[in-house]
């Protein structure tokens, strides 16, 4: 057998194959790497492990090739196998050689030894040496502004895609944080007297850029001609200020045009290597060959950011797919637009198709989805996501902060998390995050802290509205109306176009006694909004809250059939649901009820039964609470509670709520009430953590009052209506809670005056109103 093995012959050599079954091992040994492969593939995706550990799995495969081949070999040798030194020997070496290649297999590939220091140049130019993975790198956040059109009408659509695609392209990039010009720097922007991003000077962009704490600047133009595209683009460091260079090329088509300039951003600020500017694989995949569809995609993005639009950025996404249906960014975001709009089952039909393409998308795009459609199954998923997300990229900073503000939902008495998230904001630099936290301060009955917050994000930006705005809010729950007449008035001389301004002055003005004037205000805010559908349709709704509150139905039914015209030319059937809801007992009281529920139930249409007859139950409790109602409370609480168990998932916060409300109008206990105002505090912290409005937790602090009064319990009503008697002291409802709170503890005098200044607050109430009649046996004894 040895000397037909050395004669070398081709035949011997592969009957030697053969008989040693060299193929067979060869197959299973190809067929075991790739299981590891696909394994580790599997650990880094769904455990955030490096992903030079698949680069280290391939290395291996391939240093350990010799060695395999070897031992099969020598051991298929005829008779015993004899081990001499020399082979030994190979197999030792072969076997450190190949671990040692695989361990450094990911310095030659691009694994954690790759992290470059040059991302500092761009953040606070400082020159640092390369760092390890156990260094925390450094990420500039960039921002890409709408470029500059020089050409026809309609080319302008190429500007906001230069910075659109740009953006997409440069995610793909880890080490760089990129976004295009966002409604919140339209906001800060506008501030500054400019219109839009195209029409804004460079100086603009800059201050509305650092209010939101970025560190680069990318803004240009485009020019037009029968060749090409000629692009110019300028970059800048901001804070401190600096030119970090120029950029001019010429290109064929806006996706070479993105390409280049994309290549060349990388250059320039994160100095990563980068292939030579080409079609780049991982943006075509999830962006368009088609112009149509690629244009129709961008105006879309416009009319959301510029015109706040939902509607028509809905209908332009739609032609988009419609011109190509594998567009996958314009997928995701007519996802994030349906649900925006309230369209819950379309935005589900276009997640489940989206799901299988989602591994395409860079990560701060899929962790988005996979964000939002955690939050349709519960709670811990979506917490896992949110882990995962803050492991794979840390230094995105939303997971870092979703993740302590569900860590303080759960536990928010623990200082930790909340100084981390201070910490957090006060790091971001950015102006709306702190007042973002400021507002979860005072949902949290932190004043002090939120007052501070809100004065540091004046100071990081001068030209940021919401700090007026916060400190007023401030001012009104502590009693001190003049001073927050002051602080809006400083709001209104910074944005004396936005409406937000003249509506918290309303407030404050009818929350003191000026009915009549306050009503006045929200009529010229009426007029001046005439062109401004979003900004009217705030007035609107104001306009019913006020005119209810001082009895005067049909003409808040009024203003409503005018508000609901203009929500039908806007939002969705069952955005139309959730935007009305708020106004279905001003329905009730002048149509009656059952007319109320036909009016609303056409608005809660949905193909899935259960989630209609979920939708019919809430709206008879909503019905309950808005007319004072008990049995139509109960009617739908059975029906919901009937929801709840067959769905067999445990009762949200918001579940309880309603539950414990039931059970405390019931009985009407101090033990009840106690168990609610319990949920309560509870609900206060969740509105907290997710930075929801006070204006939710007011609501819910009211309904207290007027159970426990309802009930006689005016001692355990007393803490919280002395705080709503702080923030509104001469607002009708209050008055009202005030009068029979005074009746209830015999102070015949404070009853008195209470009386006599609701006589002027309802001295033009509709002769149907429900609370006339009671007023009126109430202080039938008073001398008013």
């Amino acid at each position: 057998m040895s000397n037909a093995a050395s004669s070398g012959t081709p035949s011997s050599v592969w009957r030697q194959v053969r008989q040693r079954h060299l193929i067979p091992v060869l197959t299973g040994w190809f067929g075991l790497c790739w299981a590891l492969i696909e394994f580790s593939s599997f650990l880094v995706q769904r455990y955030a492990l490096p992903e030079y550990l698949i680069d280290m799995v391939f290395a291996g495969m391939w240093v350990l090739l010799p060695t395999v081949v070897l031992l099969t070999w020598w051991i298929g040798e005829v008779g015993a196998m004899h081990w001499t030194r020399s082979r030994a020997l190979s197999i030792g070496v072969l076997l450190l050689a190949g671990l040692a290649t695989a361990w450094q297999a990911p310095r030659f590939i691009g694994g954690p030894t790759q992290h470059k220091a040059s991302l500092a140049n761009a953040v606070d130019g400082s020159e640092t040496a390369a760092k390890s993975s156990s260094t925390a790198v450094v990420v500039p956040r960039v921002v890409l502004f709408p470029f500059k059109v020089q050409g026809a009408a309609e080319d302008q659509w190429l500007g906001a895609a230069m910075a659109v695609l740009t953006r997409y392209d440069l995610l793909f990039d880890p080490r760089l944080d990129a976004s295009y010009a966002s409604a919140g720097l339209l906001s800060t922007l506008r501030a500054q007297g400019g219109r839009n991003f195209d029409g804004a000077s460079r100086a603009m962009l800059r201050n509305a850029a650092l209010a939101q704490a970025y560190q680069v600047m990318v803004s240009g133009e485009v020019s037009v001609g029968a060749s090409g595209l000629t692009v110019r683009a300028s970059v800048q460091g901001l804070n401190p200020d600096r030119d970090l260079g120029a950029i001019e090329f010429e290109a064929q088509d806006v996706w070479s045009a993105v390409d280049q300039l994309a290549a060349l951003l990388r250059e320039q600020v994160s100095s990563t290597d980068r292939d030579q500017p080409g079609r780049d694989a991982p943006l075509l995949s999830i962006t368009t060959d088609s112009l149509p569809a690629l244009r129709a995609y961008v105006e879309a993005l416009v009319v959301e950011v510029q015109d706040n639009d939902y509607p028509r950025a809905a209908e332009l996404l739609d032609q988009a797919i419609a011109l190509d249906g594998n567009f996958v960014a314009a997928d995701v975001q007519r996802f994030l637009v349906r649900a925006q709009l309230g369209d819950i089952l379309q935005a589900r039909q276009i997640a489940q198709a989206l799901a299988p393409r989602t591994g395409m998308l860079p990560d701060r795009l899929r962790f988005t989805m996979q964000a939002i459609q955690a939050s349709a199954v519960g709670r811990e998923q979506v917490l896992g996501v949110y882990r995962l997300w803050s492991k794979r990229a840390p230094h995105d900073r939303e997971p870092q902060l979703m993740l302590a503000r569900m860590e303080l939902s759960d536990a928010p008495d623990d200082p930790a998390i909340w100084q981390r998230l201070q910490q957090l904001a006060i790091e971001s630099g950015s102006a709306s995050e702190l007042l973002s936290l400021a507002s979860s301060a005072l949902l949290r009955e932190l004043p002090d802290q939120a007052r501070e917050l809100a004065t540091l994000a004046a100071q990081r930006n001068p030209m940021e509205i919401g700090a007026p705005l916060l400190m007023a809010e401030i001012a009104r729950l502590e009693g001190r109306h003049d001073e927050a007449l002051r602080a809006l008035d400083e709001a209104a001389l910074l944005r004396p176009e936005l409406i937000s301004p003249v509506l918290s002055r309303a407030d404050v003005l009818f929350s003191t006694g000026r009915w009549e004037e306050a009503l006045r205000v929200i009529e010229n805010a009426r007029q001046r909004t005439e062109h401004n559908p979003t900004a009217r349709i705030n007035v609107l709704r104001k306009q019913i809250d006020l005119l209810r509150s001082l009895g005067r139905q049909q003409a808040a039914f009024d203003v409503l059939m005018d508000l609901m015209e203009m929500e039908r030319s806007r939002s969705a059937p069952v955005m139309m649901a959730h935007n009305l809801n708020g106004y279905i007992g001003v329905y009730a009281s002048v149509k009656g009820v059952q007319a109320a529920r036909e009016w609303m139930a056409q608005w809660n249409i949905s193909e899935d039964p259960r989630l209609r007859e979920h939708a019919l139950a809430n709206l008879d409790l909503v019905l309950g609470l808005q007319l004072l109602d008990r049995s139509l409370y109960f009617q739908g609480l059975e029906k919901l509670e009937l929801a709840w168990q067959q769905s067999g998932a445990p009762l949200s916060v918001s579940a309880l709520i309603y539950q414990r409300l039931g059970q405390a109008w019931q009985a009407g206990t101090p033990e009840s009430l106690a168990a609610w105002a319990e949920t309560l505090e509870e609900f206060q912290y969740v509105l907290a953590a997710s930075n929801q409005p006070m204006s939710q937790l007011q609501s819910w602090h009211a309904m207290l009052v007027e159970i426990a009064l309802q009930h006689g319990q005016h001692a355990f009503a007393r803490p919280w209506l002395e705080k709503l008697q702080r923030a509104e002291p001469e607002g009708p409802t209050v008055l009202w809670w005030s009068l029979r709170a005074a009746l209830l503890a015999g102070d015949q005098a404070a009853a008195t005056g209470y009386g006599k200044q609701l006589q002027a607050a309802w001295k033009d109430a509709d002769p149907g109103f429900d609370r006339l009649a009671e007023f009126r046996a109430l202080t039938a004894s008073l001398p008013l």
